[in-house]
This record gives structure tokens, C-alpha cells and sequence, in this order.
């Protein structure tokens, strides 16, 4: 992103301190970026929360875009993870202690990611009601 020093000095604790702000070539790359859907991938949920602490930024559409695009995603993955399970349930691969812990930890992907998907929908329909 582009920024261009301000014109503006500030003092913070004694000090001369240069402020910043984005040129008009920098807002519109933040804006694109913001815009980009999110990719399916190891980075999704880190590159969500990038975005989610940039939303005050963005309009209502782009910040219920991303969300909506990231309950897409926890909802492929949930789906993705039962149906793991069920195949470890249904073939019971060895050795059995493995097994139980495999199910064990598919239980705690699954309970996260139905959390993870109440929250996002809830932040769906608060985001709707705003003015």
C-alpha cells in the first residue's frame, strides 16, 4: 500500500511524532483487497481475521460478502471433517487406540467448527440490521 507522510506533527509523551496516511492509490488497493474473495486454503482463517479488523473501512455488501464467503468455507470443512469421521467409524482401521483418538479429534473439529459457524451467522444477521 502506498502511504504519504501527513502534514501533521503530533506530540506523544515529549516527542514530534510524523503522522501517515494512505494516498488515493492506496485506498483503492486496500478497497480491492478487502473486495478479493477469500481462497480455500491453509491461510483462509488467518487471512479473514486480517480483514474482519478492517472492516469499520468497507461498506455493509463487503463485510457481509467475507462473511458470508467464510461461513462457506467453516461449512465445507465441517462437512468435509464428518464425513472423515464417518469413514474412520465405518472401516475401523487399525490399531484401535489410534482410531478412538482420530474420532476423538474430529469430535473437537467439529464442535469448534459449529461454534465457529453460530458466531458467523450471528455476526451475519447483526451486520444485516445496521442502518
Amino acid at each position: 500500500m502506498e502511504y504519504r507522510q501527513g502534514t501533521f506533527l503530533h506530540f506523544r509523551i515529549g516527542r514530534l511524532r510524523k503522522v501517515y496516511e494512505l494516498t488515493e492509490t492506496g485506498r483503492e488497493r486496500f478497497q480491492q483487497l478487502m473486495e478479493q474473495p477469500l481462497e480455500y486454503n491453509a491461510e483462509t482463517e488467518r487471512h479473514f481475521h486480517f480483514k474482519m479488523v478492517y472492516f469499520q473501512y468497507v461498506t455493509k455488501d463487503v463485510r457481509l460478502a467475507c462473511l458470508e464467503q467464510y461461513l462457506k468455507f467453516l461449512q465445507t470443512t465441517y462437512k468435509y471433517v464428518a464425513n472423515l469421521e464417518a469413514q474412520i467409524i465405518s472401516q475401523k482401521p487399525s490399531p484401535e487406540k489410534q482410531r478412538i483418538q482420530l474420532l476423538r479429534v474430529f469430535e473437537h473439529r467439529k464442535h469448534v467448527g459449529a461454534a465457529d459457524i453460530e458466531w458467523i451467522t450471528t455476526e451475519i444477521e447483526r451486520i444485516k440490521k445496521e442502518e
